[in-house]
């Protein structure tokens, strides 16, 4: 949960926004005595609001600024959901049906919470 006084972001996201599902894997392993067999298949979905800003206004129009101009040309959009979950571990997210993988994510964290989280993502 945001403190009160960064309630502001997740009022905008929800005031804007859509909500969709954040996949976010298993990282326990199937079996502790043989982690080389893999993960757990049971994955994390969290519901949340977020807003969809298209990869070619990000930069100008919403400010997103990015070294790396080809991370910037390979997402083709960006979605910003406020840091009401820990979402560092997201891979996915399912909008209306439509998957789409996540390519980057960053997070704003001005003192001990997050506000929120810009994440770029590619079908």
């Amino acid at each position: 949960m945001l403190p009160a006084e960064y309630m502001w972001v997740e009022e905008m996201i929800a005031e804007n926004g859509r909500e969709v599902t954040l996949v976010i894997p298993s990282n326990e392993p199937a079996d502790p005595d043989k982690p080389w067999n893999g993960f757990k298949k049971q994955d994390t979905e969290i519901k949340q609001m977020g807003v969809f800003v298209p990869s070619y206004t990000a930069q100008k129009d919403f400010g997103l600024s990015l070294k790396e101009e080809d991370l910037l040309a390979e997402c083709e959009q960006f979605v910003l959901f406020s840091g009401i979950n820990r979402l560092v571990d997201a891979r996915f997210i399912i909008d209306d049906g439509v998957k789409w993988r996540v390519v980057f994510l960053s997070e704003l964290r001005p003192g001990k919470h997050e506000l929120f989280y810009a994440v770029g993502v590619k079908r």
